[in-house]
């Protein structure tokens, strides 16, 4: 059984088959790269590592080590190999497909060739990008990039980027029905690509644009005081953000570098809220004011949203909305501990 953050994975004897079955977890990066696997084998709620030279190999509970160029092949190195059976979903956490030899990954809507850096088919929306190759694989920015399904763009600035705990709280809001509807309305749209951010001040969250190019983002973000992202240190990076005949929506999100759990949960929801009540209709060309959005996902009409305690605990956030999402979140956090 697959789940976005490893797997229940079974270990077979030569005598009874399938032994037992074994929880493995997979340690990704910001990309969705699987980086580590590793996985409880001796059930003593620790994980032994080859920290220590004198450490036997087959006490080591390291599963797989995976280490990649930018366009996904793996580096051949001394170390952990896949474990049987193999987990193959490693690059982007897609799929390997070793078949024919052909190492290809499966993005769902076409194939991938690492070694080319390409999708192996056109892109079926490739007449709306002009500017690049139909075969392009995250517009062949892949350190900052994904390409989630082979059909649209997913960037990170840099602060978002190096930030544990939006990384993690992304990751777990991705496996939300919440965080899924809005994948697939990016993937059902082609005209705009999504920026993520470390919102700095004015709000816990914000979703902004589209910006059909830089300089419009410019004169927005110098004129209202809530659209301060923390582009102080990257702010010319934002310019290369901006692909012609496309505009970006910028999605941001307050919080800090600790990855405690408290957090994690706290920008997870932000996010949740920024996608699912704004950036779903923004992807999806339905304009609402502000105020409707919130009453659709909170279920009061107010210009700025509650705190996630006040949404759990006050009968008056009556929409089952937000409070569903909030529950997802705290069911995957459990999951995944």
């Amino acid at each position: 059984m697959i789940r976005t953050k490893g797997r229940i994975a079974p270990e077979r004897n030569e005598f009874a088959g399938i032994a037992r079955l074994r929880a493995e977890y997979w340690r990704q990066d910001h990309l969705g790269n699987t980086r580590v696997a590793f996985s409880d084998q001796n059930g003593d709620g620790f994980i032994t590592t080859r920290d220590n030279p004198a450490t036997p190999e087959n006490d080591v509970e390291i599963m797989q080590e995976n280490h990649y160029y930018p366009f996904g092949i793996n580096h051949d190195g001394r170390w952990f190999g896949p474990q049987d059976p193999e987990n193959r979903y490693t690059y982007n956490g897609k799929e390997y497909n070793p078949e024919l030899g052909l190492d290809w990954y499966d993005y769902g809507a076409k194939w991938y060739d690492a070694a080319l850096g390409r999708f192996t088919g056109v892109d079926p929306i490739a007449d709306q990008f002009a500017w690049v190759s139909p075969y392009n694989y995250a517009e062949n920015e892949p350190v900052g990039s994904i390409d989630l399904h082979g059909l649209q763009r997913s960037i990170y600035d840099r602060n978002a980027f190096n930030n544990k705990t939006f990384q993690s709280a992304h990751a777990i809001n991705e496996q939300t029905s919440g965080g899924k509807r809005f994948s697939q309305a990016l993937k059902n749209q082609s005209k705009i690509d999504v920026v993520y951010a470390i919102s700095e001040r004015g709000s816990s969250g914000l979703t902004a644009g589209p910006y059909k190019n830089f300089e419009e983002f410019s004169e927005d973000r110098a004129n209202k005081y809530n659209l301060y992202y923390s582009t102080e240190n990257n702010w010319r990076d934002y310019e290369d953000y901006f692909e012609e005949g496309k505009e970006v929506i910028i999605i941001a999100v307050a919080c800090d570098n600790t990855c405690g759990d408290d957090e994690v949960r706290e920008a997870a929801h932000t996010l949740n809220h920024e996608e699912v009540a704004h950036g779903i209709n923004i992807l999806s060309g339905i304009e609402k004011s502000q105020e409707d959005e919130h009453e659709a996902y909170n279920g009061l009409r107010a210009l700025q949203s509650p705190d996630t305690n006040d949404i759990k605990n006050n009968l008056k956030y009556k929409k089952p909305e937000a409070k569903k999402q909030l529950y997802e979140i705290d069911k995957i956090m459990q999951y995944e501990k």
